[in-house]
């Protein structure tokens, strides 16, 4: 048996892990999307105490992130012109321009650094809580699932709230269990009721935690006064502390009117606004090759925890579930968070990321651990007398175990084999699920080991606007780019770009012609690596007239990189277009034609969200 000594060694060996491969995917990856957003908003916070930029988010987050930032290393906010109409990609932009090089990955480590230490604690309280629902070996089993989960490893190394939430939902839902399962007294009905807070403000989705409370509380066993007094109590002061998140301010509710100010007004302002959000979904989602704008799909959740979570910690979910259901069915404060994020998710149209569910992975890998360890022999030995059970169970972690070190620290990108691995996660998801701008060090490394002269990078959504890259970018104000007929060269594109997942609807069909190519590397599972050896030479462009667009010569010239072709208006009612029949040009017409032998199509525009629909067809006349 496994004496005490060995337990501890095993622990504290699996949290050393978990945080150096934090710190280490801290200083591989590049900054993702959303994170500048969140690091201004910790500035705002460090410098005026200024609650105006949460949008959506609550301050528990950018409250940690600010511990360690240098006070003066940023310009002060309000000095910017964007700072009194309050634009905040304005803000967040002028604000990240001011920083060197050296500065840029300062905040980049210093911001990240505290969201790792919260992962510990996380992994603490699932080591805890496991320990005392199912002994020692349930805290084992529990510190490995968690430690060696690639999505909690993921998020405790970027400035964002999805750790943060995940944690403080736990630890919310951990001191429910403690004081419904302890001696009363005011010190556990304190820790509960200033933990209700915390959660509170972990994120805007952890106002679950009221519901949980109020059935977990109410239907206790009790008189009827001392269970309305419990919860009002603890709902007051849980009150109290997520005001003190605030700094105790008033704020207006700005989505109903500008002198309505009450309590935490920003808190209940940024409320209304995300609940909006959820309701109209994002702009655009991913899933499974389909593309919605402002929707979503009921089969997203499931389908992202099936492919996006460890199979062995799937193996031995279904196992506790068919075996030992009565643990979970016995644990309100286990089951329904689990039940409401769940709930929550599937029924909103916010279809962007694994990361909105991952709450539910520290409470199902405490379910997961005590059932688990019930099933072992109580005899667990490192000798060959194991019993079956037991190596079964060992086998899986192990397998677990080492599928991360693999992964390491491609986290963010995990998929498991169910669908092939993390090479096939972009042909089922996209977003945070897999390219969110973090491999951004890689492409450029890429094309430094390789000295490549010709080279642009296509980066996920904005991330790019934050560094000052050696390469050009593909995008729409790079007069080099050809969307129809790219310059020789080598170019890596984001899976979000290449999949069209933008946020300008202009750049939607910006890719199209690569999609019809393939690539000759990939780099993480997240980006795509394309070769042009030579651009199509042409000596003219004929054009047939195409609703809502305004085919100018410079916009021919520079769709097919043809700067001096000669352009044909053609009326396409007429049988004869009169092509010219010595010279190779391109063909732009509204409608597919029947390829001949020398006819190519080498571009298509997509008529999505109102776009013009058409095709560019190369004609290589002998």
């Amino acid at each position: 048996m496994l004496s005490d000594h060995l337990y501890r060694l095993i622990i504290l060996s699996a949290l050393l892990a978990f945080w150096a491969m934090g710190l280490a995917t801290i200083k591989a990856k590049s900054l993702t999307p959303d994170e500048p957003f969140h690091i201004i908003r910790s500035v705002a916070i460090q410098q005026r105490q200024d609650f105006r930029l949460q949008f959506e988010h609550t301050p528990l987050n950018h409250w940690i992130s600010r511990l360690l930032l240098p006070k003066d290393i940023f310009p002060q906010l309000d000095q910017s012109e964007a700072w009194q109409p309050l634009e905040r990609t304005i803000v967040t932009e002028e604000a990240f321009a001011a920083l060197s090089d050296n500065e840029l990955d300062q905040v980049r480590f210093l911001t990240r650094l505290p969201i790792t230490l919260v992962g510990l604690l996380l992994i603490c309280t699932i080591a805890a809580w496991s320990t005392r629902l199912g002994g020692t070996l349930a805290g084992l089993i529990a510190t490995l699932l968690g430690a060696f989960s690639p999505n909690l490893i993921a998020h405790s190394a970027l400035a964002t709230t999805d750790l943060t939430a995940a944690a403080s939902l736990t630890v919310a839902a951990f001191s429910l269990w403690h004081f419904q399962n302890s001696q009363r007294s005011w010190t556990t009905w304190l820790f509960a009721a200033v933990c209700l807070g915390i959660g509170l403000s972990g994120k805007m989705t952890n106002l679950i935690l009221l519901p949980i409370w109020f059935v977990a509380i109410f239907f206790q066993q009790g008189a009827p006064l001392r269970r309305w007094g419990d919860l009002i109590g603890m709902g007051l002061i849980g009150g109290v502390v997520l005001w003190g998140f605030y700094r105790f301010g008033w704020g207006p509710i700005t989505t109903i009117s500008q002198e309505l100010i009450l309590p935490a007004g920003y808190f209940l302002d940024n409320l209304i606004i995300s609940f909006s959000h959820v309701n109209q979904g994002h702009a655009v989602s991913y899933f499974w090759g389909q593309i919605k704008y402002n929707d979503g799909w009921l089969a997203y959740f499931p389908v992202a925890f099936t492919i996006k979570t460890q199979l062995p910690f799937l193996i031995l979910l279904i196992t506790a579930l068919v075996t030992r259901p009565k643990i979970l069915l016995q644990q309100k404060s286990l089951w329904m968070p689990v039940f409401f994020v769940l709930a929550v998710s599937i029924g909103a149209n916010l279809n962007i990321g694994f990361r909105h569910i991952l709450p539910v992975m520290p409470l199902l890998f405490v379910f997961t651990a005590v059932a688990i360890s019930q099933l072992v022999s109580s005899d667990f030995s490192a000798g060959l007398n194991m019993n079956v059970p037991t190596a079964i169970v060992g086998v899986l972690l192990v397998w677990m175990i080492g599928r991360t070190v693999v992964q390491h620290p491609n986290h963010l990108s995990f998929f498991n084999e169910l669908i092939g691995g993390s090479a096939n996660g972009h042909l089922y998801l996209a977003d945070s699920n897999l390219d969110w701008g973090q491999d951004l060090f890689a492409a450029e490394q890429y094309l430094d080991t390789r000295d490549v002269k010709n080279g642009m990078i296509s980066p996920s959504l904005t991330v790019g606007s934050v560094y000052r890259l050696d390469y050009p970018r593909i995008n729409l104000e790079n007069a080099d780019f050809s969307a129809a007929n790219p310059s020789q060269g080598t170019y890596i594109i984001g899976y979000n770009r290449l999949k069209g997942i933008v946020l300008s609807t202009s750049e939607i069909n910006q890719l199209n012609w690569f999609k019809q190519q393939e690539p000759i590397d990939t780099l993480n599972d997240t980006m795509v690596v394309y070769q042009v050896d030579e651009a199509k030479r042409g000596s003219w462009i004929a054009h047939c007239p195409v609703d809502q667009l305004d085919a100018s010569d410079q916009f021919l010239r520079q769709l097919v990189n043809a700067p001096t072709a000669d352009i044909l208006a053609l009326d396409c009612a007429d049988d004869e277009w009169g092509l010219p029949k010595e010279d190779a040009g391109w063909l732009l017409v509204p409608q597919k034609q029947i390829e001949g032998e020398n006819w190519e199509l080498v571009y298509f525009h997509e008529p999505i969200l109102g776009l013009p629909e058409y095709f560019v067809y190369f004609i290589s006349n002998p």
